[in-house]
């Protein structure tokens, strides 16, 4: 592991807030990107003794980029600086174990840090409980991943559709020749073309993906920030659908083994 206080400023990197079970997983997916599986990581650990506790909560460091240690609260300044916060381009808040069920709110307090120090980077934050999640709606977390709801709609969807749990599975998993499903932005030369148009040219330039649909910004009710809506496979009835134009602000959801060439997309 590489000591922040000399190594050199990391740039396009990912920042980990908070350790727990999940850090050796996660690294590993960030390892196989087939984008960006050379990435540097930086780990801000909220308590050493608990990370000592526990070798088998740390990442391989055998790999491409390097892995930098930051013992302290992820809230703080001084941890997000050492970290680079300003030059990242992600950061991932995980729950804290030593706060239990508390957690969310302490996360919460992380990731207006977070995006105090740079607004641009794209925030996501593991949320334990769904009822919380009103509570972060005037916050700038771009993502929140519930595991509670979606375990609850995967065991459900698994029992009316057997297989789907292997599905979400194999696109969940990030490793070379694997389908998964990539968002590109708009391209000024695809600009103005409808869901439909693209989805066509796939098939008549033959793309090796699949164009599963699109995502579209719009404001928030009741706030300055924005929210995305996703629109997967666009239907004709609906605004936005499959013949609403796109523009620079949308971007493109494919499935791809590889990282997908959109000029293939042009007319």
């Amino acid at each position: 592991m590489a000591d922040p206080r000399t190594s050199p400023p990391l740039s396009g990197h990912v920042v980990i807030c908070n350790v727990n079970e999940k850090v050796p997983a996660i690294v590993e997916q960030l390892r196989n990107d087939p984008v960006d599986g050379d990435l540097d990581i930086a780990l801000i650990i909220q308590d050493k003794r608990l990370w000592d506790a526990k070798p088998d909560w740390h990442p391989d460091p055998g790999r491409k980029g390097k892995i930098i240690e930051i013992f302290g609260c992820p809230a703080q300044k001084e941890s997000l600086q050492l970290a680079h916060i300003a030059n990242a381009k992600a950061a991932i808040i995980l729950a804290d174990p030593l706060h239990g069920m508390l957690s969310d709110a302490r996360s919460t307090l992380v990731g207006i840090a977070i995006e105090r120090e740079n607004p641009q980077v794209h925030t996501v934050m593991e949320l334990l409980l769904s009822i919380n999640r009103t509570h972060l709606r005037a916050t700038a977390v771009d993502e929140v991943i519930c595991l509670g709801e979606l375990s609850e709609k995967l065991l459900s969807q698994s029992a009316v559709s057997p297989g789907v749990s292997r599905l979400f599975a194999h696109l969940l998993t990030s490793s070379v020749g694997t389908a998964q499903l990539f968002v590109r932005p708009m391209t000024g030369a695809l600009a103005g073309s409808t869901y439909r148009e693209l989805a066509k040219r796939a098939i008549r330039n033959d793309a090796p993906y699949v164009v599963c649909g699109y995502i579209r910004p719009r404001p928030r009710p009741q706030s300055e920030r924005q929210e995305n809506v996703v629109v997967f496979n666009p239907r004709v009835d609906t605004t936005p659908g499959k013949d609403s134009p796109l523009d620079e602000r949308d971007r493109l959801i494919l499935l791809a083994s590889t990282p997908p060439d959109l000029s293939l997309l042009h007319g």
